[in-house]
């Protein structure tokens, strides 16, 4: 089974369950049966372009997306990056608290548009890395990326009404991950709220001290009634 048409065919599937759409819906969308739009999410049929497209338009897809792939090939960067965001993809991790501490995983792509942008999509919730497709939420979106700094402005898919926003420092002496912020609105009450996170080229261990560094800390509490400002100490990642 041909690697692309997998990857495409998993895309397909993910779009369209973020957009809450059965196989009979979306197949109607497109004038196709149901038994040739499953063949497609499992890749055991190759999707004709005019197809993808019809496929695109109905699932509010950039068609670029179907190709985004979980381990990315090397890539001429067109856009400005700069430390860790010059990697084709990165790792993501934040810490979410309810009875119980629990490591929220993430998966960032990035793609280098013809006029310079960098288009974005943002995997949340992703079970195992091995298999980003099966992420409870799917974000598209672009990244602006300064020496200094780096800001990711997403969308969810399947509701627009949620807009997220990951700012980022950027560490030249801290190559391999970095600090960060999300910021959105919807999650659990609707109001706004922000999240430590940290973004890596590689997977981290999920441990003890990776919870350590994500729980938000007795000096990220003193600078924000120090200065007024809700923030994080962003300092260098060693590993």
């Amino acid at each position: 089974m041909d690697e692309i048409e997998k990857t495409v065919g998993a895309k397909i599937r993910m779009y369209r369950n973020a957009k809450n759409y059965t196989l009979e819906e979306l197949a109607a969308r497109i004038y196709k049966s149901k038994s040739i739009l499953s063949k497609y999410e499992l890749g055991e049929a190759s999707v004709d372009l005019p197809t993808l497209c019809e496929i695109a338009a109905a699932l509010d897809v950039d068609i670029r997306q179907f190709f985004d792939h979980i381990e990315p090939p090397a890539q001429k960067i067109a856009g400005m990056r700069y430390g860790i965001f010059s990697a084709p993809a990165l790792y993501f991790y934040t810490l979410v608290k309810g009875r119980k501490k629990q490591i929220l995983k993430g998966y960032l792509t990035f793609f280098d548009t013809p006029d310079d942008r960098i288009s974005t999509t943002f995997y949340l919730g992703v079970p195992d890395f091995s298999d980003c497709y099966s992420c409870s939420t799917v974000y598209s979106g672009e990244m602006l990326c300064h020496p200094t700094n780096a800001v990711i402005l997403l969308v969810n898919h399947s509701d627009a009404s949620d807009h997220t926003a990951i700012f980022a420092g950027i560490h030249m002496n801290s190559p391999n991950a970095c600090y960060g912020m999300m910021m959105q609105n919807g999650y659990a009450t609707g109001d706004p709220g922000a999240f430590k996170v940290i973004l890596s080229r590689v997977p981290l261990k999920e441990e003890e001290e990776l919870i350590e560094r994500l729980q938000i800390s007795k000096d990220d509490l003193s600078g924000t009634r120090r200065t007024n400002i809700f923030g994080y100490q962003t300092g260098i990642i060693r590993k």
